[in-house]
């Protein structure tokens, strides 16, 4: 799994830097999530999304994939 990352990740760093290059505005958000919910309270993660400002179509994906999950 984290050559995968690491493949997506260098695509991505290589997108940016060409579009900085060219003087166009980029930008990316890079969310290792592998466990990353395992250890986290669902309830609270979501209400940090909410007062951080991320709602809309992101936010209901978010709680759509946290929605019946259960922590180990």
């Amino acid at each position: 799994m984290q050559h995968s990352f690491e493949k997506v990740a260098f695509s991505h760093i290589s997108s940016i830097l060409t579009a900085m290059n060219n003087s166009q505005i980029a930008g990316g958000i890079f969310c290792d999530l592998q466990k990353a919910f395992d250890c986290v309270n669902h309830r609270i993660l979501l209400d940090k999304v909410q007062f951080y400002g991320i709602d809309g179509k992101f936010k209901t994906l978010i709680e759509s994939y946290l929605t019946s999950r259960y922590q180990k």
